[in-house]
């Protein structure tokens, strides 16, 4: 159970011998897959097989197999043995072992200089262990790297080391000591240094983010290696690290965070002033949260001052990657309270944000989050959807987020009542995700509360993410009443100009004449509003209006018939593509809703007045769609 697995890494934490054994065992999940499982692995006796030649590197450091340029490679060291080479880097120190066991070589040239990557990840099941040497045979230096596990929840290794154009580099493959070899193979890529990798050269960047990151090819500078505030699992050095400058907007509390927005093990390190540091860090932090091993960097901010960012790897953490970062004011945003929900609309891809809110009353108790016997959800943030179909929908983290969510789901707009949840979720993703999925049922014109955050771990650690909304079932829209119809069915059209079925009186220019339909839903708030209103065969420039009612007959205007004629408002006015146009578009996009001053409960009329060509009876050049009358919901 989660709880278990909670108290039993807690106690994990005291037994543990060395500081990254410590770091792992903060991780319920990964705490299964430490390397205490690998300690009571018996090691491999050296020369059980008689040394053979091995398929896919060389056994001998003194004749490596070549490989050339980028790509992936094979690998086979199932029989291979343990050289007396490369068994004692101080870099290869990982769970106090230092040697590979049944190592193969390889020899690589470097066709750039910036940054060479050799992982395993993703490419083998053996449990690798990688270093990587300068020169083309056996190492007389030190490694240039050396890892063992990078690659989340499983034992594969991935390497960076700076390379320079020309030069060759042996890279030793081999085994966690025990584990024992088996068949895979490897990538090799190389990249340029990103232009940030020096705290000279930090790229600028307002707001909150988020902002986009890759470390994979960042080197490790000399600064901000020694801050006493950056010492955490007893190091103090940020990895691979790349340097950003940001101004606060306002003053406060602010924070560096990648919670959520990256599966990289991050480091983080804020300084006053721009360029390098000349002064001690006013905020450092490695891991942010008890379940995972982001950042949040908590520093206080004034307003209008630059500040200095450097965003790395833990120490002894080789596999830097993309991800993202958010630099966030530590106030609880509105949706922190039910009854205030951020609006969400459609289908799509939404963000989520519970990196500091608090933890309400609502929604603790529910039996469907009874979770690992926890039904509260933490660090909860609130939503109001509004769903643009009919049928079974899915809202899912599983793709959005590294924060280990808890979700409910609610029916209507008001802060729930106690035992009215439709669907909760903990762990829906996979064996070792720790992401949630709700499905429920949606019906068009009605709105849901989202309820998102956290498990229970007995303190707040929200996070950054994305949810997918989804539905499968049948669209929805608000159907408009037709009124006004110049195809017959109602008064005769100005000059004898009848339209087709449905129509509004015909045109120059396309005798069936204009039709106005529509798609969305007719909304009378922020969120619910989604109507859309088009204009179809209109050869010039359009102007939808509204009106709060109808002429007592339709009244002869230009080559057609206007009918909404009390209390027009002009909503705007649009250019037609191909004889088509929408709105909200054009020079007035407000939504509907805003732009008509309406209410709920409302009925309103919809018309659009267009320009046309010479030809018919009238010398006036212009025409109208049919009407369409809305009645306004929630």
């Amino acid at each position: 159970m989660k709880h278990t697995l909670f108290f039993l890494s807690s106690f994990a934490l005291l037994l543990a011998g060395s500081a990254e054994a410590q770091k792992v065992n903060l991780n319920p999940a990964k705490n299964s897959q430490s390397k205490a499982v690998k300690r009571v692995q018996p090691v491999a006796t050296p020369g059980l097989f008689a040394p053979a030649p091995a398929v896919g590197g060389a056994d001998a450091c003194t004749t490596p197999d070549v490989v050339v340029g980028t790509g992936t490679f094979a690998f086979d060291n199932t029989i291979a043995t343990t050289g007396t080479q490369g068994q004692a880097e101080p870099l290869c120190n990982i769970f106090a072992l230092v040697a590979v066991d049944q190592d193969v070589w390889f020899t690589w040239t470097a066709t750039l200089t910036g940054v060479a990557t050799v992982s395993t990840c993703g490419l083998t099941g053996v449990d690798t262990k990688i270093a990587a040497y300068d020169g083309n045979t056996c190492p007389t230096g030190a490694a240039l790297a050396c890892s063992d596990d990078d690659c989340g929840f499983t034992f594969q290794s991935s390497i960076s080391f700076p390379c320079t154009s020309g030069n060759s580099y042996l890279i030793q493959i081999g085994t966690y000591p025990g584990a024992g070899g088996g068949t895979g193979s490897f990538s090799i890529s190389a990249s340029n240094v990103p232009l940030n990798d020096d705290c000279a050269t930090p790229q600028s960047i307002s707001g909150p983010g988020p902002f986009t990151f890759n470390n994979s090819a960042a080197t490790t500078g000399a600064q901000g290696q020694a801050e006493p505030t950056c010492n955490f699992f007893g190091g103090t050095a940020i990895q691979k690290d790349i340097w950003y400058t940001w101004v606060a907007p306002a003053s406060g509390l602010f924070a560096v965070v990648t919670r959520g927005l990256t599966d990289v093990d991050t480091k983080a390190a804020i300084y006053d002033g721009s360029g390098c540091p000349a002064a001690a860090a006013i905020g450092c932090n490695d891991d942010g949260g008890i379940s995972d091993l982001q950042t949040t960097a908590f520093f206080v901010a004034t307003a209008g001052n630059t500040y200095t960012i450097q965003l790395g790897l833990y120490q002894g953490t080789t596999a830097g990657g993309p991800g993202e970062f958010m630099v966030m004011s530590t106030t609880p945003k509105a949706n922190d309270n039910c009854a205030t929900p951020e609006p969400v609309s459609g289908q799509g891809t939404f963000w989520f944000d519970n990196a500091f809110s608090t933890t309400g009353v609502e929604g603790q108790t529910e039996a469907n989050c009874n979770a690992f016997t926890f039904t509260a959800v933490e660090s909860d943030s609130w939503y109001l959807w509004t769903p643009d179909g009919n049928g079974t929908a899915t809202i899912s983290a599983c793709n959005g987020t590294s924060t280990d969510t808890k979700i409910a789901v609610y029916p209507g707009g008001a802060c729930p009542t106690a035992g009215t949840s439709l669907a909760c979720n903990d762990d829906f993703c996979g064996s070792i995700g720790l992401q949630s999925e709700v499905t429920f049922t949606v019906v068009c014109g009605q709105t849901y509360l989202i309820q998102v955050g956290t498990y229970p771990y007995g303190g707040q650690e929200g996070g950054l993410g994305r949810l997918d909304y989804s539905i499968v079932g049948t669209s929805c829209s608000t159907v408009g009443t037709p009124f006004c119809l110049g195809d017959g069915t109602g008064a005769p059209c100005p000059c004898g100009n009848t339209g087709a079925v449905g129509h509004g009186c015909g045109s120059a220019a396309f005798a069936g004449g204009a039709i106005l339909s529509s798609s969305g839903i007719a909304g009378a708030s922020a969120g619910t509003d989604t109507l859309v209103l088009t204009a179809t065969d209109i050869p010039g420039p359009g102007l939808f209006f509204q009106s709060n009612g109808l002429a007592g007959a339709p009244i002869n205007f230009g080559d057609g018939h206007l009918c909404a004629a009390v209390g027009i408002i002009r909503l705007g006015v649009v250019f037609p593509t191909s004889g088509v146009a929408s709105y909200p578009g054009g020079l007035t996009p407000n939504p509907i809703h805003i732009q008509g001053a309406v209410s709920n409960g409302q009925t309103k009329h919809y018309q659009c007045w267009y320009r046309s060509v010479p030809g018919l009876c009238t010398a006036n050049n212009y025409d109208l769609t049919q009407g369409l009358s809305f009645v306004w919901g929630p």
